[in-house]
């Protein structure tokens, strides 16, 4: 009479080993892709996950015009790419010349094609009319849940490793 497990090969007990072994070596050199806000130290103030060609908008309220200005970027290998930037009236620090392609919709002008790839961005979070904003994936987080009224603010796009992913830290998402 056979039983149940006979003719069954058994995996020696070094496979396992060998399986764990892979494993701490993905967590160690895996990297995850994000994008990342640092203050001007270079410390961690935003951390979230992202893929790439994922769109990322900036938002902030014209100091002047008091009108929304939106920037579209998507995330690039590893730089942002402005894609696009909307606004609803020419006033200081607005594109007024026409390098890039240009239309109105509604009552926006967009400026679009602009497909310009940065290593970096920084903005200054707004003190008092701005109120600075970075929407991903129809998620809204306001730049002061983060940094604090005129701090620099540098988002780049950044491969971190798996593991201090999975560790967390101040800043993640």
């Amino acid at each position: 009479m056979k039983r149940y497990n006979e003719g069954v090969r058994r995996i020696p007990p070094s496979s396992y080993f060998l399986v764990l072994i892979a494993i701490v070596f993905a967590i160690v050199l895996f990297p995850v892709k994000f994008i990342v806000a640092k203050d001007m130290q270079g410390n961690i103030l935003f951390c979230k996950k992202i893929s790439e060609g994922e769109s990322i908008i900036i938002e902030y309220t014209h100091s002047v015009e008091k009108t929304t200005v939106s920037e579209y970027f998507k995330a690039g290998k590893d730089s942002l790419i402005l894609m696009e930037e909307r606004f609803s009236s020419f006033g200081a620090g607005l594109p007024a010349d026409k390098i890039y392609p240009f239309k109105i919709v509604g009552d926006q002008y967009v400026l679009y094609d602009i497909n310009k790839e940065m290593k970096e961005v920084t903005f200054r979070t707004g003190a008092v009319i701005a109120n600075h904003r970075i929407i991903i994936d129809n998620h809204i987080t306001a730049f002061t849940d983060f940094s604090k009224p005129r701090q620099a603010v540098t988002f780049s796009i950044e491969n971190i490793r798996i593991y201090k992913y999975i560790m967390g830290g101040v800043g993640f998402e």
